[in-house]
């Protein structure tokens, strides 16, 4: 039986959202590549979990719909220039997305748990923790050096959100992060086998649906606050350590420094999960 459920775990959030997402970032054109990848998400996403329907029955299932606009979002943002300090539209359109994406999967909670002021409260603090996740890959001295080095960290977070989805009880959520991991490996093997760049407009994609899986863990999982607002910070400390002490002179070094520190920051927030997790009586 677990390794049935390792099969389906391998078919339907790796293989067949993988295949469509290599031939986007091989085929379509770079404009293209945001929302060609945003619809293999939501296939991945629907083998995973079903159609999402239109409302969605399940209010996580606004998610496939959300990366549609996100990756819409990067394919039509041609130029991302912005003053000293200031945001740019990017920046504000992702963090709008943001917010619609955790308002909509946070439905129940709005309607059954939380009072109006409780809940602007905590949407609040949800989109400060997904504000610093945003910035934290979109600026630093390492990512200018090393674009790569971004959906690396990327990748890490998005595997440890599903480690950690999954620790908390959500095998099914789970799956469904994995898929968004499974689109940033693609993206950085074919940018590897091909020796360039991985794609850097897919950003706003890959951003929203992660800090809507931080919270979705929170909530519907039970996961701890801490070991998200963790995984949250891994890109932000990860790029801005290295470039902060200079070590993005020596890229070797400020790779390995990154990686290092977002493993580290990946396995705490797992083992906090652990530790606040009950113990799992499963029978297969």
């Amino acid at each position: 039986m677990e390794i049935e459920l390792l099969e389906q775990a391998a078919i339907y959030a790796v293989l067949i959202p993988g295949i469509p997402a290599a031939l986007a970032l091989l085929l379509a054109p770079v404009r293209v590549q945001p929302f060609a990848l945003a619809l293999a998400y939501f296939i991945g996403d629907t083998a995973v979990r079903g159609w999402p329907g239109l409302p969605p029955a399940d209010s996580t299932q606004w998610l496939p719909w959300i990366a549609l606009l996100a990756g819409l979002l990067g394919s039509v943002s041609r130029s991302d220039r912005k003053q000293q300090g200031q945001p740019s539209f990017l920046d504000l359109a992702t963090l709008s997305l943001m917010a619609l994406a955790l308002a909509l999967i946070l439905i129940p909670a709005f309607r059954f748990a939380w009072e109006p002021l409780e809940g602007a409260g905590l949407l609040g603090l949800l989109l400060l923790g997904s504000s610093i996740f945003w910035f934290g890959i979109r600026n630093g001295k390492l990512v200018e050096e090393m674009p790569a080095i971004r959906t690396v960290l990327l990748l890490t977070t998005g595997i440890g959100v599903s480690i950690l989805t999954g620790i908390a009880g959500s095998v099914v959520l789970a799956q469904a992060v994995a898929v968004v991991a499974t689109l940033l490996a693609a993206d950085l093997a074919i940018a590897w086998v091909g020796r360039k760049a991985p794609t850097t407009n897919t950003q706003p994609l890959y951003a929203v649906l992660l800090a809507a899986f931080f919270a979705a863990a929170w909530y519907f999982a039970e996961a701890p606050a801490t070991a998200g607002l963790i995984l949250a910070s891994v890109p932000w400390l990860a790029i801005h350590i290295p470039g902060k002490f200079g070590l993005h002179r020596s890229t070797k070094t400020a790779q390995i420094v990154a990686l290092v520190i977002a493993l580290a920051l990946t396995a705490t927030a797992c083992y906090l999960t652990i530790s606040a997790s009950p113990p799992l009586d499963m029978e297969f």
